[in-house]
């Protein structure tokens, strides 16, 4: 059995190892585990504001705070959370978020993200 301090273990790995979101406009609800990117990235990665919280056990919630300035007029659709600046090829999405409610931008407004991953025993 996975034990409390392994799991804060693994949040402070995830913590420490990615840094960046991007959103995107594509609202497609695929949920696929095998994207590398956004399918419709906008502007550019921005670095994350980053704590570690507790939800369930001591320490087990990654939190990633993003503010971005818009460079365009859009909606908002998809965000993700990266392990590099830009796309390399040694660069890691975490995650995929397609968002239930968009965020309709204009040029130079600022929005945020907030994102958190929990790490957790499965059943």
């Amino acid at each position: 059995m996975l034990q409390n301090v392994g799991i804060s273990d693994i949040t402070a790995w995830i913590s420490s190892r990615y840094t960046y979101c991007q959103t995107g406009t594509d609202g497609s609800g695929s949920s696929t585990t095998t994207y590398t990117n956004l399918v419709a990235p906008v502007g550019t990665r921005v670095t994350c504001t980053k704590s570690i919280e507790t939800t369930y056990t001591a320490s087990d919630t990654a939190t990633f705070v993003a503010i971005i300035t818009s460079s365009g007029d859009y909606t908002i659709n998809e965000a993700g959370i990266f392990k590099d600046l830009t796309t390399s090829g040694t660069d890691v999405m975490l995650s995929r978020q397609v968002l239930t409610s968009p965020i309709t931008v204009v040029t130079g407004q600022n929005y945020g993200i907030i994102w958190k991953v929990i790490s957790a025993r499965g059943t």
